[in-house]
C-alpha cells in the first residue's frame, strides 16, 4: 500500500512538472515613455515617446522579447530623436514556492539618434548587446513586481557601455492589464565620455 502511494505520487509530481515546463506564456505591451537623456558637461534632453514590446516562450524554459522605442528630445532648440530596437533570447526558472521567477536573458541592442538644428544635421547608428539578470514577483493574485541589473554595449567610435537596471509592477487580473517601469542606464565610453538614460514608462500589457 506504501508503495502504491509513493508511486502515485512519484507521477503527480513527474505530470505536474512536465506541464509546468510545456506551459507558455505570451505578452504585448503598448506602452508611453518619457526619456531624459544627459552626459558629462551637456544639456539634458527630455522628450515623450512611446513603443510597442512582445515576450512569449515557455514559463519554465526559453523565450523571446522583442521590443521597438521611439522618442523624440529637445535641448534649447536643438532635436535629438531616439529610435531603439532590442531583441533577445532568455531562460526562465519559476520558483512555486517564493510565487517568483527568475530570469537570464541576452539581446541585440540597436540604437539611432539623429540630431538637428538650425546649423547641423546628423545621425549616429550605434550596434550592440545586453545581458541581463531579472527576478520577477507575484505580490497578490494579478498584482507582480520585477526588477533587474545587467550590462548593455553599444560600441561605436567611443566603447560605450555600462549598467542597466530596472524596475517595474504590473496589475493584470485578467487578459488585459497595466504596467509602469523605470529603467536607468549608465553608459560611460573613451575620453571620459558619460551618457545617462532615464526612461519611465507606463501602457497597457496584453496577455495570451
Amino acid at each position: 500500500m506504501k508503495a502504491r502511494s509513493l508511486l502515485a505520487a512519484v507521477t503527480m509530481v513527474t505530470v505536474s512538472t512536465a506541464a509546468t515546463a510545456d506551459e507558455t506564456f505570451g505578452k504585448f505591451d503598448v506602452y508611453g515613455a518619457a526619456l531624459t537623456i544627459d552626459g558629462r558637461n551637456t544639456e539634458d534632453f527630455d522628450g515623450i515617446g512611446g513603443g510597442l514590446r512582445y515576450m512569449a516562450g515557455l514559463i519554465e524554459g526559453t523565450f523571446l522579447q522583442l521590443e521597438a522605442q521611439y522618442v523624440p528630445t529637445d535641448a534649447r532648440g536643438v532635436d535629438l530623436d531616439v529610435t531603439e530596437y532590442r531583441a533577445g533570447f532568455g531562460y526562465a526558472a519559476p520558483i512555486a514556492a517564493a510565487r517568483s521567477v527568475v530570469k537570464l536573458r541576452a539581446e541585440y541592442v540597436g540604437m539611432t539618434h539623429q540630431l538637428d538644428s538650425s546649423v547641423l544635421s546628423l545621425e549616429n547608428h550605434r550596434d550592440g548587446y545586453g545581458i541581463h539578470f531579472e527576478y520577477d514577483q507575484a505580490i497578490v493574485e494579478g498584482l507582480g513586481a520585477y526588477m533587474g541589473a545587467g550590462y548593455i554595449n553599444v560600441d561605436d567610435d567611443d566603447n560605450l557601455d555600462g549598467g542597466e537596471y530596472l524596475l517595474g509592477f504590473d496589475w493584470t487580473p485578467g487578459p488585459a492589464g497595466i504596467f509602469t517601469e523605470y529603467r536607468y542606464s549608465n553608459l560611460n565610453g573613451d575620453n571620459h565620455s558619460r551618457v545617462n538614460l532615464r526612461e519611465f514608462k507606463a501602457g497597457f500589457r496584453f496577455s495570451f
